[in-house]
Order: structure tokens, then sequence, then C-alpha cells
């Protein structure tokens, strides 16, 4: 595991202006890979309530920098009351291993940690393991990372709420989520500068209905492919959440982007 003190910051700021200003940028870059456990706020990646294994983490995105990785963010383990996470993973979400980093189980035992990278060599699906506390022995819900065979990243997202989208102020249903990402690549694999924004790298915008309490539970809405979506009564208590998918020819990844606050 490796990264750099700039890079955590970064992260950590992302994390936190998105309560601030209803919107997050996170930016991506090569210091960033196998990077080690994140530390900071979790509360604006993860609904508030009381402790629940089942809404406990969330697989951000996937992406190539220098290789394809799986951003995952999980509630500290102090929130659990655990000893340390280990990573699992499955080809087909059913039957599931322990995840490997070059030969060894990867264990999560910082208290304060809130998330890390995992390099991917095919799509898989995630969950953690519990061990210690009162939840010892149980799963986290499980999502899906998409490989990313080759170049095209994710430089930007920002998510926004704003009353006057629709003239409705968040979190009441008719309010407008409206989302948007910056995917780039590099100029070569020696040349880590930025090429310009690649426009039109993703490939499709699904919406989903969101359990608060269990993230297994989701539902598409039907009709929702575009990359702003306005909230309806049939989402009142959901969590909304957009999968935007690479074209697989400018961006081979996969960008999730959550609501922090059910719809009321």
């Amino acid at each position: 595991m490796r990264s750099t003190p700039v890079s955590l910051a970064l992260v950590f700021l992302a994390v936190v202006c998105c309560g601030w200003f209803g919107s997050c940028e996170l930016e991506a870059g090569p210091d960033q890979m196998e990077s080690p456990p994140l530390t900071g706020d979790d509360s604006q990646i993860f609904p508030d309530g009381a402790p629940n294994p089942a809404n406990s983490m969330f697989l951000m995105h996937t992406q190539y920098t220098t290789e394809s990785n799986a951003t995952i963010y999980f509630k500290p383990l102090s929130s659990l009351q655990a000893d340390s996470y280990t990573i699992e993973c499955s080809t087909d979400g059913v039957t599931f291993q322990d995840f490997l980093r070059q030969g060894q189980v990867l264990t999560v035992t910082t208290q304060d940690a809130i998330g890390i990278d995992v390099a991917l060599t095919e799509s898989l699906y995630f969950r953690l393991r519990i061990q210690g506390g009162p939840y010892d022995g149980n799963h986290t819900n499980t999502m899906y990372a998409r490989h990313a065979p080759q170049g095209g990243y994710l430089q930007r997202w920002s998510r926004n709420t704003a009353m006057q989208l629709t003239g409705v102020s968040a979190p009441l249903a008719g309010h407008g989520i409206e989302v948007e990402v910056e995917i780039r690549d590099y100029v070569s694999a020696t040349d880590f500068s930025l090429n310009s924004v690649l426009p039109d790298a993703i490939g499709s915008w699904t919406w989903y209905r969101i359990n608060p309490l269990n993230f297994d539970e989701k539902t598409l809405i039907e009709g929702a492919n575009a990359s702003s979506y306005t909230t309806m009564q049939d989402d009142i208590g959901c969590l909304i959440m957009v999968e935007a998918q690479g074209d697989d020819t400018d961006f081979y990844g996969l960008d999730r982007i959550m609501t922090v606050e059910p719809v009321q």
C-alpha cells in the first residue's frame, strides 16, 4: 500500500465538502493507487442511523490509472465496535473468498479507516467480513466492481441538488438531482500530464432507489437514463443512486453517486 499525505487530504476534504455545499468533487491521480485506508469523517457517504452491517460499505467507482482499481468506502470499525474487516470477493456474487493482495489476505485494522483502493484483474463483487464486537462473523452489503482494462479515468464528479433545479428543496419529493463527471486520460504511460476532458465517455446512466437500511435492496427506476433526475412520490423513504458506466472506448470504468438523505 502507498499514498501521499496530499492525496489523503484531498479525499478527506472532498468527503467533508459534500455536506457543506450539497455537492462533491473527488480528485483522482496515480498517487492514490494502492492507497492505505483513508481516515476522516464518513458521515457524508453513509446515511445517519444506528449501526447496521447491511449499509456499511459503498463501492464508489472503478477506473484505470496505471492499473484497474476499485475504491471502496466503509463505516469505521469503531462504529460497529469491531476489531477488523476482511475484504471478500466473488465472481458471481454468490460464492465468496478472501481477497488477496500479493498473496496476502487483505484486512483492515485501523479503527478510524473509512476506505481503501483495491487492484482489479477482473470484474468482482465485494463485501466485508466483520471480526470482533456484536457483529462478529457478519458481512456487509455486497457491491459490484467493474474491471477497467485500459486508460480513461474519473477526474472529478459532482452532485447538485440545489432548489433552483426544479423549485423544490431537497430532500422533498420533486427536487432535482443533477450529476456530472469528468473523464480524462494521461498523455502516455510515462507522461502523467492530463489530456482534455473526454465529453462523451459515459455510455449509460442508470438510476436506482436504495433502501437506506440495506444497500443490497435496490430497485431500478424505469425510464431514468440521463445525467439528471427529478425525484417523485415513489422515491419517498429511499436513497437515490446513479451509476454512470463508461462507453468502453474512452472510459471502461463505473462511477456511483448516491444521496445521503432519503427522499421525504
